[in-house]
């Protein structure tokens, strides 16, 4: 279970935070928003360790930032003559990290756009009218961070990323796994990502990247797995941290 800027999911110490749920194992996870140039690359953490002091106070500097960002085009979107209510849009992240998908649901709800996509392409997308940037950090600075955590670093939905040729830099900042079963992935990016995955010597991991059940991203959760022989390497490669 992973979360933007939240662990998701339950710890235990001393077993890789893995808990087990009626036979269950499940894994706390996160998912960090890096950039590199113009691009926007994910990172997802497995196996981290909610308990170190220095990897909390990163996240909670990240959210800091991801809620002051909200105000900022919250405020554009007024001068746009599109007033919302923050309160509304915090209520709507239910206390996950709060972002756009909230802004554009309260936009949606009010009757200024007929989904979330065109509040995106019309408002809310990069070098739209009401986008402001946020502060990111570099996949090399969240792969340090999560692995600093007892974390495996893993580059999520590459796919989607678009930019292959930057595995081997990714892989010198010490990445340890790619997400080759995503739904944005089709057969042949599959079969690409997975071969990559095994050129480098890399663990194949796999998510549906469910959001919400209001949200149209992603899949049902359980649509998009690995086996249970990659599990184990996933947890290998914890344990040897």
């Amino acid at each position: 279970m992973s979360g933007y800027l939240e662990l998701a999911g339950m710890y235990t110490p001393g077993k890789l935070g893995i808990i087990n749920v009626n036979g269950l194992e499940v894994v706390p996870g996160i998912e960090i928003n890096s950039k590199w140039e113009q691009r926007e690359l994910h990172i997802l953490g497995y196996f981290v360790d909610p308990l170190s002091s220095g990897f909390s106070q990163l996240l909670s500097g990240l959210r800091d930032s991801r809620l002051q960002r909200v105000h900022a085009m919250v405020g554009k979107l007024a001068s746009l003559g599109m007033p919302l209510e923050i309160s509304r849009v915090l209520e709507l992240s239910q206390g996950d990290s709060i972002g756009r998908p909230h802004i554009a649901e309260v936009m949606v709800e009010k009757g200024y756009v007929s989904s979330i996509k065109e509040a995106f392409s019309l408002y809310l997308g990069m070098g739209k009218p009401a986008y402001v940037d946020r502060r990111h950090l570099t996949p090399a600075q969240s792969i340090a961070a999560i692995r600093a955590a007892g974390g495996i670093a893993v580059w999520a939905h590459p796919g989607v990323t678009g930019a292959d040729w930057l595995l081997n830099e990714l892989i010198e900042s010490g990445l340890q796994g790619i997400e080759v079963y995503h739904p944005e992935h089709d057969d042949e990016e599959q079969q690409k990502y997975l071969d990559m995955a095994r050129e480098n010597s890399l663990a194949v991991t796999g998510g549906s990247d469910f959001h919400s059940i209001t949200s149209s991203e992603g899949a049902t959760i359980g649509d998009f797995g690995i086996t249970y022989e990659n599990f184990e390497i996933m947890k290998r490669l914890a344990a040897a941290q």
